[in-house]
């Protein structure tokens, strides 16, 4: 014989986050409870309602298996001002507004609107598909707003390894929309797999240093938990219109290839300034740069070919012949060198 049936129902009128965790069944285990515990530090949920009805023996009812069709368990209710600080060392979810579930052993929150690193966040789903076995929490939801909040995003999780520095000084004025899925075993929260796509449209991005600034650049950063990769991206940048791609090398080293047309006096100016005023003229160019943990490398190459070259010979060139110049930088925090 069974241990019986149970048919009940009730509504909970308010209810703080951080104690969720207490109306759950401890079958779940203190491992799962405690992470719910400490993953909801904030907020505030309404409007709950609490059903439990069927078999106990069969409790949870657990989705895809045989107890499933014998009863259910749900509890559910409107959160707001909710924070989930879903694993250490990733920046908060935080004002959550939206609905929380928990149906058998699975948790669900769906939110309206919520904030991460101070961006606006919208079509924002959590979830834990089994609570009692293999917990993974799944996160999948859209960002609007500053890029430099997705640069402070980048800066307060582990994707800042994947960039090497690259992005530690750079000055961002534009908007983005950010679309991110977390995928986290909460036994082995290291073992996180991110998927990450940022879209921006007509930023102005300062790097710092020998890297030109490029304005009105429009493209797309794409990212996971070890790697970045920029797969196409235009900009105006000395003095012209130029394309970038790039990515991690089989090194772990950050890559980035820039091609276009440039304005040879905004070149020496930003490069070679006691030749301004001997090199006119627009001409093709090729640049890398190479960003590791400690220091970067960049080289510009040109075949001078549209541009005059003002100066004694062999020097001097009319903008129909071609001459190669080319540049390298390399440097660390503390230091820059240029040659030519």
């Amino acid at each position: 014989a069974g241990v019986g049936q149970v048919k009940l129902s009730g509504d909970i009128g308010h209810l703080a986050a951080n104690k969720v965790y207490a109306y759950l069944p401890r079958i779940l285990g203190d491992e799962v409870l405690f992470w719910l515990r400490r993953a909801l530090p904030k907020g505030d949920a309404s409007k709950g309602k609490l059903l439990w009805e069927g078999s106990v023996q069969d409790f949870p009812y657990t989705a895809g298996s045989p107890a499933a069709n014998k009863g259910q368990f749900l509890i559910s209710a409107e959160g707001r001002g909710v924070t989930l600080d879903y694993v250490e060392g990733w920046p908060k979810i935080e004002n959550i507004n939206g609905h929380l579930s928990f149906a058998g052993l699975a948790m669900d929150v769906r939110a309206n609107s919520a904030e991460i690193s101070g961006a606006s966040l919208f079509d924002v789903s959590a979830k834990i598909p089994n609570l009692e076995i293999d917990q993974h929490v799944l996160i999948d939801g859209k960002a609007r707003g500053k890029t430099s909040d997705f640069l402070r995003f980048v800066q307060n999780s582990p994707v800042k390894a994947a960039t090497n520095g690259f992005l530690d000084q750079l000055v961002a004025t534009g908007q983005g929309v950010l679309a991110l899925k977390l995928d986290i075993p909460i036994a082995d929260t290291d073992a996180t797999k991110v998927e990450g796509i940022y879209q921006f449209k007509q930023n102005e991005l300062q790097f710092g240093g020998v890297i030109p600034k490029l304005s009105e650049a429009t493209g797309s950063v794409e990212f996971s938990e070890a790697s970045l990769k920029i797969p196409a991206a235009q900009a105006k940048a000395l003095g012209g219109q130029v394309s970038l791609h790039g990515a991690n090398d089989a090194q772990g080293d950050l890559l980035l290839q820039m091609k276009g047309e440039a304005a040879m006096e905004q070149v020496l100016a930003q490069y070679l300034p006691a030749l301004q005023g001997h090199i006119n003229g627009f001409s093709q160019f090729q640049s890398q740069l190479k960003v590791g943990p400690q220091q970067y490398s960049l080289t510009l190459q040109s075949n001078l070919y549209g541009a005059k070259v003002d100066l004694p010979q062999p020097l001097a060139k009319n903008a129909a012949d071609s001459r190669t110049l080319q540049l390298s930088a390399s440097g660390n925090a503390t230091a820059d060198r240029l040659t030519f």
